[in-house]
């Protein structure tokens, strides 16, 4: 999860844009935040992070990779995703969806956006969007109680642990400590 995020960070995209985005990977891994996730109690198996339809973007995406000298990986998934909205592949959701959902991504809010991308970019056959603005709100969320640069052992009072959320744990350690420098 943390290295979707960081790959999202490099290429610019705002925090409410990375809650979004990661939101939607949540559902649509179930959780597992895998490049490698299949889709489960399906006909056709959707692959991946973005879970890549054999009927939808599979096939671009497997082309994409010939193409870019690539491998399967969590970052080419990413540069995937980030190349048909801001590169020059476009075409695969269209331009004009490409257009709007950069727009939306530059100036929405975390809901805005968690909803753009479903129903422009993931098109999912039963949308959860419920879920997927839950886990965006969530992740938007954690990222002002822990943000990337705290990647390290944070150091709370008893008492002071915040309350626990899927996305707040991360890479983080938590940590209830009395006295720990006495």
């Amino acid at each position: 999860m943390e290295k979707i995020k960081k790959l999202l960070e490099k290429k610019g995209y705002p925090d409410t844009a990375i809650a979004a985005i990661m939101g939607n990977i949540d559902v649509e891994t179930g959780g597992s935040f895998s490049h490698k996730q299949k889709q489960r109690l399906a006909d056709r198996k959707a692959h991946g992070l973005f879970q890549f339809d054999p009927a939808g973007k599979l096939p671009d995406y497997k082309r994409w990779l010939k193409a870019n000298k690539r491998k399967d990986s969590t970052s080419s998934q990413v540069d995937f995703f980030d190349s048909t909205i801001f590169g020059k592949d476009r075409k695969i959701v269209g331009y004009g969806n490409a257009e709007k959902l950069q727009e939306i991504i530059r100036t929405g809010d975390v809901p805005e956006i968690t909803k753009a991308l479903s129903d422009l970019w993931f098109r999912p056959g039963i949308p959860h969007l419920e879920r997927r603005l839950e886990s965006a709100n969530n992740l938007f969320t954690a990222q002002d109680q822990y943000p990337a640069e705290t990647n390290r052992l944070d150091v709370y009072e008893v008492g002071a642990v915040p309350e626990y959320t899927p996305a707040s744990l991360g890479n983080t350690l938590l940590y209830k400590v009395e006295d720990m420098f006495k």
